[in-house]
């Protein structure tokens, strides 16, 4: 019995430590197949006569999917297989990859990087799930920690390569073989994936089941009920990144009236992606319910033609309303599964408004504003500054991403040391980042190794923000099952924050005749805005973990 024992955790152990290298892996290539653009916009610019704001718009575009398909990404990792979604999610961005440097105009790059953002965003959430089904609370933080410092070295990776390999060996072109190197490299880390977790299959600890909570009361499958006016508040509070979470519930109530439990994955991509769908699934839907209410003896107060109407007048979140107050009108469920689901929404209602997750909401689309604002900008701030060629404010600026890995190791280490509310700790390097885009404001054009400086330790302070709020924040939801579904909203807001950094401080920067100094200004209003939402966040946020923990 001892014997077997020892085989069981040896298999765990085993299991565990071969997720401990393939996680990471991921998050390097993830980093390296999106990071690339970013990177070498200002070489891109400098080399294609590209306009600031236009090169801003491509990655804005990317960030826009990327933030969106997060929270699709996050739900379907609940309900799938996690490690087969990011299969699919590496191979798609491998062949993003391979487009973007082949693409004839300006279009083709926004299309190809959009669907590449869309494809980066089914990596994370289920990174997440897999480590936090596997790993104990210490070795989570841990690796979550180096996962982060593998991105981050992916990020140093385009760094260095591409002034010292690609625009050595191409001169002009070496943007393009930036692309190109990167998808080959993915290549290699999706086929390692792939034969890791194929001589791990067997274990039962990456079976990773489906969570598909069922129950019946009067002949109506479980129906979610929400309350109307916290959802169109949390839509407008996250840019409408619940707005799709909240559709995503509604889509599953059409089909559980009728007792229909098959994925609705296809119908969101069109609700989403597809011009003019939404009208159609108003109009059909709306005729559909009332039947479906009419056989089950209530009735419905929405109908297809107000839908129709108000999706023509891009009021789709009245009808949203009207549909909720519908699907909340039919009788509460009174088995025991039933009621342990009520339980599950009131927690899901306390997180929401008691909890300061609106304010922490908030304050991770500043960070997000901040390090990839500073880490895209940066290098053209220094070639406008001290009229250096893009190549070299590329090379210098690789301090950047090394600094934010000295701030993944040091921030992993006080958090498993001393940090007791992660909330206080993003609060705390709030406060230090604001000190430091402070005298950048006043120094930024006096000596360039001191604006590198400054800059980096900012967007080191803003990876430790990131891994207090993005990486620990979710875990917290582990008890209620939707760690994956968190996850991507949460990780969601950030890209809300780089999608409105990148093409608004490249609009600043070219409607301002390259005047950093006023972006720089914009830098330090955000870092306060960061320092007021967290410290407003902690009591609440406390108060909740402290429950979450009992």
């Amino acid at each position: 019995m001892e014997s077997t024992l020892q085989k069981q955790e040896t298999a765990a152990d085993r299991v565990v430590k071969l997720l401990c290298v393939l996680c990471p892996l991921i998050y390097f290539a993830s980093y390296l197949t999106r990071k690339n653009y970013g990177v070498i916009m200002a070489a891109i610019i400098a080399n294609e006569g590209m306009a600031d704001d236009v090169a801003g718009l491509i990655e804005t575009l990317a960030l826009i999917s990327y933030g969106a398909g997060q929270v699709i990404s996050g739900i379907l990792g609940d309900k799938f297989k996690p490690q087969r979604i990011i299969i699919c999610g590496l191979s798609t961005t491998i062949a993003c990859n391979l487009l973007m440097p082949v693409c004839p105009n300006n279009l083709m790059r926004e299309i190809v990087w959009f669907v590449n953002g869309f494809a980066q965003s089914m990596l994370w959430p289920p990174l997440v799930r897999i480590m936090a089904e596997t790993m104990d609370p210490k070795t989570y933080s841990r690796v979550c920690a180096n996962v982060n410092v593998a991105g981050i070295g992916g990020t140093i990776f385009l760094y260095l390569s591409y002034p010292l390999i690609w625009q050595k060996l191409f001169d002009t072109s070496g943007w393009r073989a930036t692309f190109f190197s990167s998808a080959i490299i993915c290549g290699v880390i999706l086929a390692i994936w792939v034969f890791g977790f194929r001589s791990i299959r067997q274990d039962p600890r990456v079976q990773f089941k489906g969570r598909k909570a069922k129950a019946e009361t009067g002949g109506i499958t479980l129906i979610n009920k929400r309350n109307i006016a916290t959802s169109i508040l949390l839509s407008i509070v996250t840019f409408g990144i619940y707005f799709i979470y909240w559709e995503y519930l509604l889509v599953k109530n059409t089909r559980a009236i009728k007792k229909d439990d098959s994925s609705c994955t296809g119908e969101m991509l069109c609700l989403i992606f597809v011009p003019f769908y939404s009208l159609y699934w108003w109009f059909t839907r709306g005729k559909i319910l009332k039947d479906d209410f009419a056989n089950h003896g209530y009735s419905a107060t929405g109908n297809e033609i107000a839908y129709l109407v108000l999706g023509i007048f891009g009021l789709s979140i009245v009808s949203m309303a009207i549909m909720q107050n519908d699907f909340n009108s039919l009788p509460s469920e009174s088995t025991k599964s039933n009621q342990q689901s009520a339980c599950a929404k009131e927690l899901n209602m306390k997180i929401l408004l008691g909890s300061g997750f609106v304010l922490i909401a908030l304050g991770i689309i500043l960070q997000g504003m901040l390090r990839d604002g500073i880490t895209d900008w940066d290098p053209k701030m220094i070639s406008d500054t001290f009229g250096i060629t893009a190549d070299k404010a590329i090379l210098k600026a690789v301090i950047l991403p090394v600094i934010g890995v000295v701030s993944l190791k040091l921030v992993g280490y006080i958090n498993e040391k001393y940090v007791k509310n992660e909330v206080r700790g993003a609060g705390i390097a709030f406060i230090a980042a604001l000190t430091c885009l402070t005298a950048l404001y006043f120094f930024h054009d006096k000596n360039e190794y001191l604006t590198l400086a400054l800059s980096a330790v900012s967007v080191g302070l803003m990876h430790a923000i990131n891994f207090f709020l993005i990486c620990i924040v979710p875990l917290k939801f582990e008890k209620y099952g939707v760690v994956s579904t968190m996850s991507g909203i949460i990780n969601s807001l950030t890209y809300v924050g780089s999608a409105a950094a990148l093409y608004g401080f490249g609009f600043i920067s070219e409607t301002t005749n390259n005047n950093w100094r006023i972006v720089i200004g914009v830098w330090v209003v955000i870092a306060a805005l960061g320092v007021a939402m967290c410290f407003l966040a902690i009591r609440p946020w406390k108060k909740f973990a402290s429950e979450e923990a009992a």
